[in-house]
């Protein structure tokens, strides 16, 4: 961690005039009544930042940022994050230019290492005769092949044996009626049979009818039944 810099000179002192300093210093007084815009603090660019009331809502200021260098589109000006987290009210202090300091030699610290990582890979050849490193030289589809031996390859077989296999579901079973009695298709005839309708010698028609029955549905056996419209009712109205 980089430890907080003690500032022996002012860092925007070649950004920001002398006078317009001493003017941002007072405007930066909250004390005074009839003031209505406050000014906060720079970045190292030389920005300004500032707070105003806001009429909609008084109990929360707005804020804002003014470029150093208004000529230049808002593209061009590079925020640092931590004024952006303050105008965006993500935290409840504005950074200081101590903060700011630190975490620009923070990221030089982190490029110089980056910059000295890149040259000391680019130092290593990356193919000699001394120390020639197979995985370079095998293709990506040879890497990633796994490389057993023959006798872990016999004992992964075991073990893939010993594993119980589930067998397959059935498919579900149709019946055929060909092959069915006919004391089992009568056992579905309706019991509501012409039994209990006829008179005398009904036994014998009843016979007749339950062969039918179980003719047809010998035949209807697997097929869709036909579509037949209904005739539509009239409503008297």
């Amino acid at each position: 961690m980089i430890p907080t810099p003690v500032l022996r000179f002012n860092p925007i002192a070649d950004k920001v005039p002398k006078w317009k300093r001493i003017y941002h210093k007072w405007r930066g007084i909250q004390n005074m009544p009839f003031k209505s815009k406050y000014f906060v603090g720079y970045d190292l660019d030389g920005n300004s930042y500032w707070e105003f009331k806001n009429v909609n809502n008084p109990g929360r200021y707005r804020r804002i940022v003014e470029p150093a260098k208004p000529d230049l589109s808002l593209v061009d000006h590079k925020i640092p994050p931590q004024w952006v987290q303050w105008l965006r009210f993500t935290r409840p202090h504005h950074p200081t230019l101590e903060e700011l300091i630190a975490d620009k030699q923070r990221q030089e610290l982190l490029q110089a290492k980056i910059a000295a990582y890149e040259a000391k890979w680019k130092e290593i050849p990356l193919k000699t005769a001394e120390n020639a490193d197979e995985s370079r030289d095998m293709s990506l589809e040879d890497q990633l092949k796994p490389t057993f031996t023959e006798a872990e390859l016999a004992e992964m077989a075991q073990v893939f044996e010993k594993v119980p296999q589930q067998a397959a579901p059935a498919p579900p079973r149709v019946p055929n009626m060909a092959a069915i009695e006919v004391e089992d298709i009568i056992k579905h005839y309706p019991e509501n049979g012409p039994d209990t309708v006829l008179a005398d010698g009904g036994r014998q028609r009843d016979h007749d009818l339950k062969m039918d029955y179980v003719e047809k549905e010998r035949d209807d056996s697997g097929k869709p039944a036909e579509w037949t419209p209904k005739a539509a009712v009239r409503r008297r109205g």
